[in-house]
């Protein structure tokens, strides 16, 4: 999955995908998203806020730095005129009248008093820098990820960097502050007269504090044309569309659960994932939860390594992206793939889903096997896989916007069908999830 065929996952998930933290050894970087016509006010996107802020202020922190160092190569500067004594010989101006009211003074050396030029860097476009560094390092210091992952380190060398950039000219000799938007116009109309000296570099300043103030309520539509792009650090390298596509189906899930009439009793981020699920939902006494890749609530495999069954103790493991566990059947499991579903049977992942089966049989028993695939895909489409045992798994092909409607309707239909499905040969073995 590239991302042209990935972005519309991402943003149809993104305050949910924000959760995810990454390992330290992913590259982040600025990814542009664009902003939407409307801010998201959905109870969904407003409970993940918090994280998909910090990743704005990443990002930010990320794109400021190389304007900066563009600004230091030709930063703008006025000059000032100050009075100074020049001991020796005169250096500067002669300032005649100061000279003339201490002409009877005797000193050694002699002393002259002048009036200098000084190099001032306190522009209106330098001070506006330099407000923006120090408020992006205190947001920086604010935004916390939990552990050492890719987000944590990023965000520990953007602060670094920046607080050293403060101690270094130009920008530890500004004494000047002022408001950023009253420093913005100036800096405009100076960038306009073409006084800085530096157009090109001030200019993308601009433009960042532009993207810096962005309402993060708007982040997330492709189609909106703005001068600020709705920028957020995500990682560069192509597994992260593989990653976007298993947690919009997560999400997808839980939407399936609450059109079914189930309530939704908790919520968690992702990088709590692996201690407990990430949804949990009531349906009359009996709680559902939703996990995101973990093993767990799928029971102990059957399978293990080593030629001695009885002597092994290394179990073959599985992990299906999303399981849905309720108390009195076995658990539902679905696998996302980013690969495009060309036909109609694809019999080589079908055949994982019912390993998954085979492995975890001890938590199935006899009961049936119910699960669902998902697939890339330019078209609707569903295929429906049937056991002896009233087993049922479903190929999907994802689709967000008008074509969601049938993905939707069809998730919604394998799930029903878990939850009304009887399991009358399971004895309940590891039901508790």
């Amino acid at each position: 999955m590239n991302e042209e065929d990935g972005l519309p996952f991402l943003l149809d998930a993104l305050p949910l995908v924000a959760t995810y933290l990454f390992s330290p050894s992913v590259t982040l970087e600025s990814r542009a998203i664009g902003l939407r016509s409307t801010p998201i006010d959905d109870e969904e996107g407003q409970r993940f806020f918090r994280e998909l802020r910090s990743r704005h202020v990443l990002a930010c922190a990320k794109s400021l730095a190389p304007i900066i160092a563009d600004v230091e190569r030709r930063p703008s500067s006025w000059r000032t005129t100050s009075r100074a004594v020049s001991r020796g010989q005169v250096r500067g101006r002669l300032d005649v009248p100061r000279y003339l009211g201490r002409a009877t003074r005797v000193s050694l050396p002699r002393e002259y008093p002048v009036i200098v030029s000084v190099e001032d860097f306190g522009t209106p476009e330098n001070v506006l820098a330099v407000r923006v560094i120090r408020e992006i390092l205190s947001q920086l210091a604010s935004v916390t990820f939990p552990g050492r992952n890719a987000e944590s380190v990023t965000a520990a060398r953007a602060y670094l960097w920046l607080r050293a950039r403060t101690r270094r000219s130009p920008w530890s000799s500004i004494r000047r502050s002022g408001g950023i938007r009253e420093l913005k116009r100036s800096a405009q109309g100076r960038i306009a007269r073409r006084q800085t000296g530096n157009e090109a570099a001030y200019t993308q300043l601009l433009q960042w504090v532009d993207e810096w103030t962005v309402d993060v309520g708007e982040l997330g539509d492709r189609g909106r044309a703005r001068v600020a792009k709705g920028l957020v650090a995500f990682p560069v390298e192509s597994f992260f569309w593989e990653r976007v596509l298993e947690i919009w189906s997560l999400q997808s899930v839980c939407g399936s659960l609450k059109r079914l009439g189930l309530e939704e009793d908790t919520a968690s981020p992702l990088y709590e994932r692996d201690t407990k699920p990430v949804f949990t939902f009531r349906l009359g006494p009996d709680e559902v939860a939703v996990w995101f890749q973990r093993q767990v609530p799928m029971g102990a495999p059957r399978w293990r390594y080593g030629a001695d069954y009885a002597e092994s103790s290394d179990g073959l493991s599985g992990i299906p992206d999303v399981v849905v566990t309720r108390k009195g059947r076995p658990p539902y499991a679905l696998d996302a793939k980013a690969r495009v579903m060309d036909s109609r049977t694809r019999p080589e992942e079908t055949y994982k889903m019912l390993g998954y089966f085979e492995n975890f049989r001890d938590v199935y028993e006899d009961a049936a096997f119910h699960g669902a695939l998902v697939f890339q895909g330019d078209r609707p489409e569903a295929t429906e896989v049937s056991g002896p045992h009233g087993d049922h798994l479903m190929l999907l092909c994802a689709a967000t916007g008008v074509q969601g409607e049938f993905f939707r309707n069809d998730l919604d239909r394998s799930l029903q069908r878990w939850l009304t499905h009887a399991p009358e040969r399971w004895a309940g073995a590891g039901s508790d999830g």
